[in-house]
């Protein structure tokens, strides 16, 4: 599918098909996204008035973002893509777009790399996920025989590649500290939307959800942070 195909199926898809809605669909279509630019815009103001949020790096322009979707072949959320080209590409909370956390500095992912899978696939899940079953039980005790820590260490790598698979559809935004990271998702029906990936910790990964049981998109995400 080519890049201005996925434009086209974007502006359909967001904005209410436009080309062939009703004048009051039309004007509703646009009235949400005036109402998310107001929104994003107020953001940059509370963080230039020194709340969370106040390292604010420059915004990208929009050749930048779509430098960034064709090279991977996919369309940003609107949400998102307001975000970087409005308020700013990335903060405190926020990772700069194409980087995530490595210790305690910051490097560019890229996919395919063993941690981010193909942006273009759809993202893995829809539910929570945390199938621990293959994890192998460590017996104290038995360290010293090498037949069984043999097939230990072989039953572990095993789980370990499945249970921290590549996301697919998806890329890191933010971490919590400890390997822990939540990821916006790019691809799939959870596109839009922000996930928790606590993989880390054996706890699996599942979708923000808000105050009314909802799933979060970007910009609610944004909203929930401190003094957000």
């Amino acid at each position: 599918m080519s890049f201005e195909t996925l434009q086209a199926i974007q502006s359909c898809s967001y904005i209410g098909n436009i080309a062939g809605a009703s004048a009051p669909e039309k004007l509703l279509a646009m009235q949400d996204i005036d109402s998310l630019k107001q929104s994003l815009q107020a953001l940059r103001k509370k963080f230039g008035a020194g709340y969370v949020g106040s390292h604010l790096m420059p915004c990208i322009s929009e050749i930048e973002v779509r430098d960034f979707e064709e090279r991977h072949s996919i369309l940003l959320p609107p949400e998102y893509r307001y975000f970087l080209t409005i308020v700013g590409n990335g903060c405190d909370e926020l990772f700069k777009l194409g980087e995530m956390d490595d210790g305690h500095s910051f490097r560019r992912w890229a996919e395919n790399d063993g941690f981010v899978g193909t942006l273009g696939k759809p993202f893995n899940y829809t539910e929570a996920f945390n199938d621990l079953s293959g994890q192998p039980i460590y017996e104290e005790g038995r360290e010293n025989d090498p037949d069984w820590l043999d097939d230990y260490d072989r039953k572990q790598q095993i789980f370990d590649e499945q249970y921290f698979r590549p996301l697919d559809g998806a890329f890191p935004i933010s971490q919590l500290g400890c390997a822990i990271r939540e990821w916006l998702v790019v691809t799939g029906s959870e596109r839009g939307n922000v996930w928790y990936d606590d993989r880390a910790n054996l706890e699996g990964v599942r979708p923000h959800r808000g105050s009314s049981g909802g799933r979060l998109s970007f910009l609610e995400w944004c909203k929930g942070w401190p003094n957000g």
